[in-house]
């Protein structure tokens, strides 16, 4: 699938509300962390728009950390039929006051139903691959089609 086409899968997927949705980050000291969050959407510049709910929150502190010090985030999507996508970000800013903020923060309270809202985190995904079991296996039998598991000669 080409880059548009996968770009355009994963915008529709962030929309399906059983998808569960992660967005993975690294901390200062370089260990992972991930939180569960249901408010991803793309934009109409083609951004991925995180509303952090929680200020002191790991996943908002990493954040931080990764927008000071250029550090990707991973956001991965499953739909529990054994298929994910995996986008890979680039924080480009971070939106805390202001009219843009009040924008999102109407649509946090009216879409997600939402008390608060900390941060509106602005991404650019840089790359999306595909994943899941089903992908890797037939990735794993086209990439290797002449090696088997030694059991299943037997």
């Amino acid at each position: 699938m080409n880059s548009r086409r996968l770009f355009d899968k994963f915008k529709e997927e962030l929309l399906e509300k059983n998808n569960i949705k992660i967005v993975s980050t690294i901390s200062e000291n370089g260990y992972p962390s991930i939180a569960f969050r249901n408010c991803l959407f793309a934009n109409s510049e083609d951004e991925i728009i995180l509303l952090e709910p929680v200020e002191t929150s790991v996943n908002n502190r990493n954040l931080t950390y990764s927008i000071w010090f250029n550090k990707k985030v991973l956001i991965a999507l499953w739909n529990f039929e054994g298929y994910g996508l995996l986008a890979y970000a680039t924080i480009k800013r971070v939106i805390i006051s202001g009219k843009e903020f009040e924008k999102y923060y109407e649509l946090y309270l009216n879409d997600y139903r939402g008390t608060d809202l900390a941060a509106v985190w602005v991404m650019a995904v840089d790359n999306i691959v595909e994943t899941g079991e089903k992908i890797e296996i037939l990735q794993e039998q086209n990439r290797y089609s002449g090696i088997g598991h030694l059991d299943r000669f037997i």
